[in-house]
């Protein structure tokens, strides 16, 4: 009949109760007995808060949620637009909010930025040193075959002068 100490009992009039026992003494027990009709319409009443309270919760969530993704998206799609620019090399990037992760990823697309700098700064100084050089490799060429011309003019002359 008890299971879990809870039943249900149905009176000779039809009453539906529900009866709890409970220990008391050794080997003694307290039987509460609770009409099956004031249960029913207290559990009715305590339906519609806990449906009203789920809902609020749910709302509440979403709407934490909400306010957490803004907070986190906004200086985000701010600091990746920055960093779409980063192909102009000019300024450093500036992230939205203060929060440490943001201001470290800023900083080290900052740093990588400066070293970006730096390799194209050494790359173009590079590229002036060969133009440079082969520049001066042309311009001996052409000085060396005149030069070779005349010489070969004058050691022939030379010869000439010295055969007479």
């Amino acid at each position: 009949m008890f299971r879990d100490d809870v039943a249900e009992v149905t009176l000779e009039d039809g009453t539906p109760y529900l009866v709890v026992r409970t220990p008391s003494r050794e080997n003694a027990f307290v039987f509460l007995f609770y009409p099956g009709a004031i249960l029913s319409d207290q559990k009715e009443r305590a339906v519609g808060p806990l449906i009203l309270l789920s809902l609020l919760g749910l709302v509440g969530v979403f709407v934490v949620g909400l306010i957490i993704a803004r907070t986190i998206a906004r200086p985000i799609e701010s600091l990746s637009a920055q960093a779409a620019r980063i192909k102009d090399l000019r300024s450093p990037l500036q992230p939205a909010s203060a929060s440490g992760e943001l201001r470290q990823l800023a900083e080290a697309l900052n740093g990588m930025l400066a070293d970006l700098k730096a390799t194209q700064a050494q790359a173009m100084e590079a590229e002036k040193g060969r133009l440079m050089r082969e520049l001066a490799v042309s311009v001996a060429h052409e000085i060396k075959n005149p030069l070779q011309a005349i010489k070969m003019l004058i050691d022939g002359v030379d010869d000439e002068f010295d055969r007479r």
